[in-house]
């Protein structure tokens, strides 16, 4: 005998009236980091979980983006230039990048967090 569908429980939170309204747990980036998100989306689900991968993806975000500005090389543009002679300098760049792409990371959920339980 075939189930009964049952219908889906209702998602907690409030949801914005009228018009689209992006909820999500981890924000999709344009190549310069801003959100490619509507204009007033909110962050979902556990917040430490959603910090730490915000952080993440944007530190690695902001690493890869200094790589192209200082060296001038992008994904399948190695030309045999394994070594760079200024490794430290573009090292530090990069951890000065991620550092700051982590704080922005942060500031951006906790503004954006929506408490589902709330």
């Amino acid at each position: 005998m075939a189930e009964t569908p049952t219908k889906a429980p209702k998602a907690a939170g409030k949801v914005p009236g009228g018009g689209d309204h992006d909820r999500v747990q981890m924000a999709s980036l344009h190549p310069d980091g801003s959100a490619n998100q509507t204009a007033d989306y909110t962050y979902i689900g556990d917040k430490e979980v959603v910090i730490e991968a915000a952080k993440r993806q944007r530190a690695e975000q902001a690493v890869a983006a200094t790589d192209v500005e200082h060296r001038g090389v992008s994904s399948g543009d190695n030309q045999g230039n394994d070594k760079d002679p200024d490794i430290a300098k573009l090292a530090d760049a990069q951890e000065s990048a991620a550092a700051a792409a982590e704080k922005a990371a942060e500031a951006d959920v906790n503004a954006r967090f929506e408490d589902a339980d709330a």
